[in-house]
């Protein structure tokens, strides 16, 4: 298990409890704070201690959040009654909390929390999750008490007050440069991450083969020294095309290789175990993995499983297409998301849910409010679309599959380096838009 318990009520911490999947937690005192961290940081631990210590001097807050790793940071200050709860930059580790005057409650799990806060349900936040397919674009969840910590954001008690702090959101600041140097810059900085990442965990990596290109590019830059640490596997149906594919790439590097086979019916029959521990943000299909990784991996905290999660955008364009290059305003980017990715129309929904008061004005609110972050004067639409696909699609929707395994199998994540995310920053978008770079 991975994720904190915390309970702070009357300004005094009544309950704490970390989990790190039995791996070693980073514990320090500095002042009055005692820090605790939990998940995995990719940095020299005096590095951490130094970061840290001068984001709580200096009160930058939000620094305790870009350390080189996926964490939950708590610093907790019983003497003068500061408490901070952070989820780094781009976590997936699930962090829920309930905050009134006197109370502050923290759960990894959704469904830990006290049975008289499911009574009232979010159904706005339901209806954006159907119409932008899982999207989010704040810390609301299906229940309207409950919020979530989402990824590069942190939360501040002191007294009866709460404060939140948000990170800026990825963003593209391309420079010029060919194909060939793209590729080297890409390329290299992704094979340290991969290659640091195995090299500083214990024990097998496991790395998912779905026979896509991004699953071959992390396979293919393992080197060789670290091979015998890399097991490959496919999870999928009897029908399923992938498994020839992965077969094909695991037998040409040479990797150890096994299938996971997947029964058609079992996708429907454990829908519920990817909705209810993802935060009920999860897609049905991932429930079935979880009860097939569960049973291979619980209780084995050796083994980590690797993801190149979001390469499809950070080094291609596959959520945007060339149109958008003509777009140089908000209204229209608006325009053109509404007919490619809009799954329902506010009638439908109406119908759906039988109710009269959905408007489109009143589904879209959140999403125009979150694109007041990006800058369409200064920036490309297909930067921006690319942009914000990362921090909607994959970190506010993809990181909750993640969370829903995370209870018994740690995982490396090389794509959210950030080291390889700055490299990535820097790519113009027209080595992203025809895929070159990453084919």
């Amino acid at each position: 298990m991975i994720g904190i318990k915390l309970k702070i009520l009357n300004s005094k911490v009544i309950n704490f409890k970390f989990f790190n999947n039995e791996n070693s937690v980073i514990k320090f005192n500095y002042q009055n704070f005692e820090i605790v961290i939990i998940g995995q940081i990719f940095e020299n631990k005096n590095e951490i201690f130094k970061e840290i210590q001068s984001s709580l001097d200096k009160k930058k807050f939000r620094n305790l959040l870009k350390l080189n790793g996926e964490y939950v940071l708590t610093a907790l200050n019983k003497k003068d009654k500061i408490y901070i709860v952070g989820n780094s930059q781009n976590s997936y580790i699930p962090v829920f909390y309930i905050n009134s005057k006197n109370n502050l409650t923290v759960e990894q799990n959704i469904l830990n929390f006290s049975s008289e806060y499911y009574s009232k349900l979010n159904f706005k936040k339901m209806c954006e999750w159907l119409i932008f397919n899982g999207r989010s674009f704040n810390n609301e969840t299906f229940l309207t008490n409950i919020k979530i910590l989402e990824a590069g954001s942190l939360i501040i008690k002191n007294k009866k007050i709460l404060r939140k702090y948000l990170l800026q959101p990825f963003l593209f600041k391309p420079n010029k440069m060919t194909l060939d140097d793209a590729t080297k810059m890409a390329s290299n900085s992704l094979k340290k991450a991969i290659n640091d990442r195995i090299q500083n965990s214990k024990g097998n990596t496991q790395l998912g083969l779905s026979g896509g290109l991004d699953c071959r590019i992390l396979a293919s830059l393992v080197e060789k020294n670290n091979l015998s640490k890399v097991t490959s596997h496919t999870i999928s149906s009897k029908f399923s095309f992938e498994k020839k594919i992965s077969r094909v790439v695991a037998n040409t590097l040479k990797l150890n290789h096994y299938e996971i086979c997947v029964p058609v019916k079992d996708y429907y029959l454990y829908a519920f175990e990817g909705i209810k521990f993802g935060g009920f943000n999860n897609v049905f299909k991932h429930g079935v993995y979880r009860k097939f990784l569960k049973r291979k991996f619980k209780g084995k905290n050796k083994y980590n499983i690797m993801f190149g999660n979001a390469l499809d955008v950070l080094i291609a364009s596959s959520y945007s297409s060339k149109d958008l290059i003509r777009i140089r305003s908000k209204k229209k980017y608006i325009d053109w998301f509404k007919k490619k990715y809009q799954l329902f129309s506010s009638k439908e929904l109406n119908l759906i849910f039988n109710k009269k008061k959905i408007s489109n004005k009143y589904l879209y609110k959140n999403f125009n409010k979150s694109l007041n972050k990006y800058n369409f004067n200064k920036s490309n639409s297909v930067d921006i679309n690319d942009a914000f696909t990362f921090e909607t699609r994959m970190k506010r929707w993809h990181n909750y599959t993640l969370s829903s395994w995370s209870e018994f199998i740690n995982f490396l994540i090389p794509t959210y380096d950030k080291n390889f995310l700055n490299i990535c920053s820097s790519i113009p978008s027209n080595l992203r838009l025809r895929d070159s770079l990453r084919k």
